[in-house]
């Protein structure tokens, strides 16, 4: 008798394809009006929350853990989005005075913050010169390793065919 693999039967316990598509309509937060719809609630409803001491602290300490917060910001809006709280405009439009809320908690915790929006050390220029370099010494290497060739007999230019009508005109 063959030996049932528990990764088997998490195969079967997935979703079917269309599922989602079942349920009744409006029965998802995010199938229903959001529960604010304005910029100022909005704005009101996240400022009630940051002022928790237990989301405070626990911004903080994600903060302080050095995970970027543009990363919680997204995170925070679009969990609100599907839980129905405001749309995705709404949030989108609040998302910079989230993360100045962000900024004020941290800086007030007195940590180091990480925005998201650093600037990466940029190294393409020094790079750039290496590539060059290695290049320019494996040209001079094949070059040097290789028979010269006499090419005379070959044409300079290649020869092209005589271009008529109103766009064979050249630019002098």
């Amino acid at each position: 008798m063959p030996v049932i693999n528990p990764k088997d039967i998490d195969q079967f316990a997935a979703p079917v394809p269309g599922q989602s598509l079942t349920a009744e309509l409006g029965s998802r937060p995010w199938q229903s009006p959001p529960q604010f719809v304005t910029v100022e609630e909005t704005i009101n409803y996240y400022t009630d929350k940051f002022t928790e001491p237990k989301v405070s602290s626990e911004l903080v300490t994600l903060m302080a853990d050095e995970i970027p917060i543009s990363v919680i910001v997204d995170s925070l809006m679009l969990a609100n989005v599907m839980e129905g709280i405001h749309t995705i405009d709404v949030g989108t439009l609040i998302a910079p005075f989230l993360v100045e809320m962000c900024q004020f908690l941290a800086e007030e915790a007195d940590i180091e913050y990480v925005t998201g929006l650093e600037e990466p050390e940029d190294n393409s220029i020094i790079d750039s010169v290496a590539a060059k370099n290695a290049k320019a010494k494996l040209e001079q290497s094949v070059s040097s390793d290789a028979p010269k060739r006499v090419t005379e007999d070959m044409p300079s230019e290649m020869e092209q065919p005589e271009q008529k009508g109103l766009m064979a005109r050249g630019v002098n």
